[in-house]
Formats: C-alpha cells, sequence, structure tokens
C-alpha cells in the first residue's frame, strides 16, 4: 500500500514538472508599434468630445506621415471592443461634424465602422490603431469620446 502512494506522488510530481507545474494560460502582450516618426491626432470625435451619437460609422485621425496598408481604428470600452474597415486616405463624404483642425503637414485617414449595431450609450470609448499584419493584442490610443 505504501509502495502505490509512493508510486502516485512521483507521478504527479512528474506530470507537474513536464507541463511546467502550472495551469496559467495567459496569451502574452503583444502592443502595436506605430511606424517611427509617425504622429497622429483624433480629429473626429473631437478627442475628449461628450455627446457624440451612438450611430458613429466614421472615425477620422490625422496620420503624418500616412500609415501602409494593413492598418485600422480600433474603439474601446471596458466592455467591447469594436474593429474599423482599414484605413482610407482622404476624408468621408459627408464630413461629420464637428471636426478638429488638421495638424500642418498631417494626412486624415479614416476608418468606417459599419454593422457594429450601433455604439453603446454614455460609454467611454478609447480610439487606437491595430496593424493587422503584426497579430498585436495591445493597441496604441489617440483619445477617447463618450457617446450620448
Amino acid at each position: 500500500m505504501r509502495r502505490y502512494r509512493i508510486v502516485t506522488v512521483l507521478l504527479a510530481a512528474f506530470a507537474l514538472a513536464a507541463c511546467g507545474g502550472s495551469t496559467n494560460n495567459t496569451t502574452p502582450t503583444i502592443t502595436c508599434t506605430l511606424p517611427a516618426g509617425t504622429g497622429v491626432s483624433l480629429i473626429y470625435p473631437i478627442a475628449n468630445a461628450t455627446g457624440v451619437p451612438d450611430s458613429l460609422s466614421s472615425v477620422i485621425l490625422a496620420v503624418a506621415p500616412p500609415l501602409p496598408p494593413g492598418w485600422q481604428i480600433v474603439l474601446g470600452s471596458s466592455s467591447t471592443t469594436y474593429f474599423g474597415g482599414t484605413l482610407t486616405t482622404g476624408l468621408p463624404v459627408p464630413l461629420p461634424t464637428p471636426v478638429a483642425p488638421t495638424p500642418p503637414g498631417a494626412t486624415p485617414q479614416y476608418s468606417t465602422f459599419v454593422g457594429t449595431g450601433g455604439l453603446s450609450g454614455k460609454t467611454v470609448y478609447q480610439v487606437g490603431l491595430n496593424n493587422t499584419n503584426a497579430n498585436c493584442n495591445s493597441f496604441p490610443t489617440f483619445g477617447s469620446f463618450t457617446t450620448q
């Protein structure tokens, strides 16, 4: 009987050692990194705006120099993350208002949010950027706004 317990304890110890002794399966954080020298400003909605319609369809950033293909805008709240389409250079038509001035030398780039079913009301959203070519899961942020 004692021999059986010793064998069982040894097998359990080997099993724990084989799996590293841990049951922690956390995903490592991979932060999206902007190309060196890139400046970004949130111009719509204006940073820290309140009362933004929850039917928001576009977010506009001013980017200098323009980002290469594969970047998209991310909206994150405490409970939801929305990924926009690929960034488009220029301004959407019709242009939403009010729009913050584009910094000198910056190019407006925007992302459209279609099919979100509307944003949650009275919610703070952080605006960030995702590089779809980099498999990142942590995004640099450039401002926030609050929905009505």
